[in-house]
């Protein structure tokens, strides 16, 4: 992974806590069987890889004052450099307990503009946020419209990306499309602006 010098020792951190991306897929598949929700397809586990993250940045366009949200945000590593690299306010959420308990952990040791949420990205008020980032990939279709009403919250400009489906909202307004690499093979990714 190609990191600043400073970030090395956020990940390095990471790492102790995953080792590899088996660890994390485990934490995910173990609290799911706890909670009794892997018969769920819908908001599976899947980190977007870190050499298309790097690309996709860039296309949120941020600026100091931006607040940004990753729906999903898994063990919240990509928030955590988004935090670090643009010196924004972000925040992750995610319905897994642990994900959150250890990003928070990572956020308050290094002193990073990160905030970690338990809980559904279909229930986080989105209003407060003017850039999110959302893989659909194992989203339904009843999902997605649940998203959308949540996403006719956010303020007029905001820019959202979404991974796999377009997002089909008179809202919305598509700015571009994006093929990138991600685990199960490329994908697309839609850059959104809100009217």
């Amino acid at each position: 992974m190609q990191t600043s010098p400073d970030f090395k020792q956020v990940l390095n951190a990471y790492q102790e806590i995953y080792p590899d991306s088996a660890a994390a897929n485990l934490v995910s598949w173990l609290e799911r069987q706890d909670t009794r929700c892997l018969e769920e397809e819908d908001l599976t586990y899947g980190e977007t890889p870190w050499r298309t993250w790097l690309k996709i940045i860039p296309l949120l366009q941020l600026k100091a004052g931006d607040r940004f949200v990753d729906l999903g945000c898994g063990t919240g590593i990509l928030a955590l450099y988004l935090a670090y690299q643009e010196n924004i306010q972000v925040t992750g959420i995610d319905q897994i307990q642990r994900f959150i308990a250890n990003a928070r952990l990572l956020a308050e040791k290094f002193n990073l503009q990160a905030e970690f949420r338990e809980g559904s990205v279909l229930e986080l008020d989105l209003s407060e946020f003017n850039a999110v980032y959302c893989v659909c990939t194992c989203f339904s279709e009843s999902c997605r419209q649940n998203l959308l009403q949540n996403l006719a919250k956010t303020q007029v400009g905001t820019r959202i990306l979404s991974v796999t489906h377009g997002l089909d909202s008179p809202d919305l307004e598509l700015v571009n499309t994006y093929s990138f690499s991600f685990a199960w093979g490329k994908d697309s990714v839609y850059v959104y602006r809100k009217h």
